[in-house]
């Protein structure tokens, strides 16, 4: 029995060094490369679905967007940081700021949306966030790290470059459900004030320090919804970018005109209405 246990502990052991070989070397693999941006981009766009869906960045020529969906602060952070560590040409970065600031947001970190891909970007600090609201998910992620790093891998040997993590991109949004969200959204009971997360605080707090390190003007962008003071809370994000960040500029596009055939939803622009809001960036963004 001795013997036994001792060659189950020895040999446990020894599975335990070689995956932790294995998840360091992949994990520099795919946190070691740069996330190159064309020389022509100095505009670093960061957020959600909504600037995913709004900012075309061929369109937005100065621009280059790395928003994705369901992507929290905490994540947006990370991405910057590991741009801001190597030198780019980066002078702006515009960040989404909507009602995705809520705390039942907190989700996208903290449920199945949480972006695995982006883990090798996290420091200690992101760590701590998972340790101290959700072990379990915590302990998830770290299982999960080789799967979500092989598959970088992978593809980099088959394409021969380095690895690469899908950090996000715009993305033209197919997508005509406007009416139908208007009613979904007659039909539910809406709270009547936003409720911010203090982690989403924190991290919009947090970018704002690390582009002043680094020389970049930080600023807070929110993009055109339909009937934002009904459907958006347009009144409390105003207040907590007054409340908490009455220093960092706020670019509110909320209320910028087009048709109601150019929104996929009552909270994004489809493609038709991101060519028009794209064009007009181009156009008068730092002009105005």
């Amino acid at each position: 029995m001795k013997k036994f246990l001792g060659r189950l502990c020895f040999w446990g052991a020894a599975i335990f060094v070689v995956l932790s070989v294995i998840v360091a070397v992949s994990y520099c693999l795919v946190a070691i490369p740069t996330i190159n941006i064309s020389a022509n981009k100095n505009i670093l766009i960061l957020g959600d679905s909504q600037t995913e869906c709004a900012i075309n960045d061929n369109l937005f020529q100065r621009s280059m967007n790395i928003s994705q969906s369901a992507t929290h602060y905490l994540f947006s952070y990370c991405k910057l940081k590991k741009i801001l560590s190597s030198k780019q040409q980066i002078d702006t970065v515009l960040c989404s700021f909507s009602s995705t600031i809520a705390k039942e947001q907190d989700i996208w970190l903290f449920g199945p949306a949480v972006k695995g891909q982006l883990v090798p970007f996290m420091g200690a600090d992101e760590w701590k966030v998972f340790w101290d609201n959700d072990k379990q998910l915590m302990l998830n992620l770290i299982v999960q790290l080789p799967k979500n790093i092989s598959i970088p891998i992978f593809r980099s040997v088959l394409a021969r470059r380095p690895a690469v993590v899908d950090i996000g991109a715009y993305t033209d949004l197919y997508r005509d459900k406007l009416q139908q969200d208007i009613q979904l959204r007659a039909e539910e009971v809406a709270d009547s004030v936003l409720v911010c997360s203090p982690i989403a605080l924190t991290y919009i707090r947090k970018m704002a320090e690390l582009c002043e390190q680094h020389h970049v003007t930080f600023c807070l962008i929110r993009c055109p919804s339909y009937q934002p003071e009904k459907y958006g809370y347009r009144e409390d994000v105003a207040a907590y970018h007054q409340q908490y960040f009455s220093d960092i500029p706020f670019y509110d596009y909320s209320d910028f005109a087009v048709p109601d055939s150019c929104y996929g939803d009552v909270s994004h622009l489809d493609f038709k209405g991101a060519k028009i809001f794209s064009a007009y960036l181009n156009e008068h963004f730092g002009k105005e």
